[in-house]
């Protein structure tokens, strides 16, 4: 049933495409879903790729936290705590560039070598290093959407745990995440300029009935790319465009791109990958696993008032870190040895999980 959807979904957003590149207005955000979804159907439960990924793996735990030092360094230059968005363009895109990336260093610290190792330390030091770096990063960006994303997803990865993993020490982390995650959402309050003016931003209800309206003139296969920027003056003249410079949703904007066949396509999608990575975490109980629960469901909460998970910034560390875990998911757990035997191991679990 799930593979069946899945093709209709993919049989439906490609035919969006070609209307859109028809009309000549192609709907980027569309051909990225599909290639992602191609991506993953070729490289996933291949052994070759497992053993990429595991050599992979701790560069790219080292990447992620080199990139979290460099978001540190643009707050210490430009220190304006409640919204900071450092080197970056905006608050929000800091914010998700964060989660993004600590997401990547979090699903490659647990993917390293098993315990006892120089690896495993190593990414276990990486990841402690970047948690409090991230908690920083987030408190100065001041992004409260975000912070509610990462309390649900901590919520949804901890209900997808094993009903024998639930004794009251594998609560103690999560109670104690939630704990500073809702004390950051109170301190992030107060540090916030804009917190007395309409909840701490500008009123989005106008832009979302305007990006409804525009979607209402090409309802099933959408309007393509840089629909808000042309229709958006027409629709609503009385728009303060210079702030409302997208449609601040990314739903919506999948409606506008790519219309109601586009979006649905892309719903489905989204809730058939869910569904395996949310079955797939219940049977390994790895800590890369509960980590990509956070970080997707916190980055989808942000995606309903905003675009930055559209970013590059964002979405690419996020890409990694799905394709990380997704291929090495599958190696046994114990393949992941020493350094010095990874290959061998990584290549006899990839080979097992092929035929399973």
């Amino acid at each position: 049933m799930g593979r069946a959807l899945r093709n209709v979904a993919l049989s439906a957003l490609l035919g969006v495409l070609i209307v859109s590149v028809l009309r000549g207005r192609p709907w980027l955000l569309g051909w990225a879903a599909l290639i992602l979804v191609l991506a993953r159907s070729t490289l996933a439960r291949r052994p070759r790729s497992a053993r990429v990924a595991y050599r992979l793996t701790p560069c790219l735990a080292i990447a992620a936290a080199l990139g979290l030092a460099l978001q540190a360094l643009g707050v210490a230059v430009h220190g304006d705590l409640g919204r900071s968005a450092g080197f970056l363009p905006h608050a929000n895109t800091a914010a998700a560039t964060t989660v993004a990336l600590w997401t990547l260093l979090a699903v490659c610290s647990a993917m390293m070598p098993s315990r006892g190792g120089r690896w495993w330390t190593i990414g276990r030091g990486l990841l402690v290093f970047g948690s409090c770096l991230s908690g920083l990063l987030l408190l100065a960006a001041g992004s409260r959407s975000l912070m509610f994303g990462l309390l649900f997803g901590i919520v949804v990865a901890a209900a997808a745990r094993k009903p024998r993993t639930l004794g009251w020490r594998a609560w103690l982390p999560v109670g104690a995440a939630v704990a500073t995650l809702g004390v950051g959402l109170l301190v992030s309050a107060r540090l916030r300029p804009d917190v007395d003016s309409v909840l701490g931003s500008f009123e989005r209800g106008p832009i979302f009935m305007a990006a409804l309206e525009i979607a209402a003139l090409s309802p099933w296969t959408g309007l393509g790319d840089g629909a808000w920027t042309r229709w958006a003056p027409s629709v609503e003249p009385s728009l303060p465009l210079a702030a409302a410079v997208h449609t601040h949703s990314v739903p919506l904007e999948a409606l506008v791109g790519g219309g109601a066949i586009g979006l649905a396509a892309l719903l489905v999608l989204l809730v058939l990958g869910a569904r395996s990575l949310l079955a797939r975490r219940a049977g390994d109980g790895a800590l890369a696993g509960s980590a990509l629960i956070v970080g997707v469901v916190a980055l989808a909460v942000q995606g309903l008032v905003d675009l930055a998970v559209l970013y590059p910034g964002v979405y690419a560390p996020l890409a990694l870190a799905m394709a990380s875990w997704d291929v090495l998911s599958d190696v046994r757990p114990e393949a992941r040895k020493e350094r010095g035997h990874g290959e061998q191991g990584v290549e006899r679990g990839s080979s097992g999980a092929v035929s399973r």
